[in-house]
């Protein structure tokens, strides 16, 4: 089995607990192991509360015919929102490729 399939499976494992109704719909065979999994990644590093509200949203877009995808970039943006109200939010990917490409030249060129 490959690294990020064992992660994947690993984490849905443990975030089921946590996501009640995933879990449900997950053992009944009303949501498929892709959303469930792409929903357990999403609420990973949630709070219980945070976790719960990112619950309803993801599977109402599952159940609006959102595909994987759809849900997957939803849940992204969930943990965005959240970073950037706890203050959390990591600088922006334009701000840290120049000081890669800083690190890189300058290093590279000694």
């Amino acid at each position: 089995m490959r690294h990020s399939r064992a992660e994947d499976r690993t984490v849905l494992a443990r975030q089921l607990e946590r996501l009640s109704r995933v879990a449900k719909r997950l053992a009944v065979g009303e949501l498929s192991y892709g959303y469930a999994s792409v929903i357990a990644a999403a609420v990973r590093r949630l709070g219980d509360e945070d976790c719960d509200k990112a619950e309803a949203i993801l599977l109402e877009l599952v159940d609006a015919g959102g595909t994987v995808k759809e849900v997957a970039g939803a849940g992204e943006r969930i943990k965005e929102l959240i970073a950037e109200r706890a203050g959390t939010a990591p600088e922006p990917e334009d701000g840290r490729r120049g000081e890669r490409q800083w690190w890189t030249m300058h290093h590279g060129n000694g």
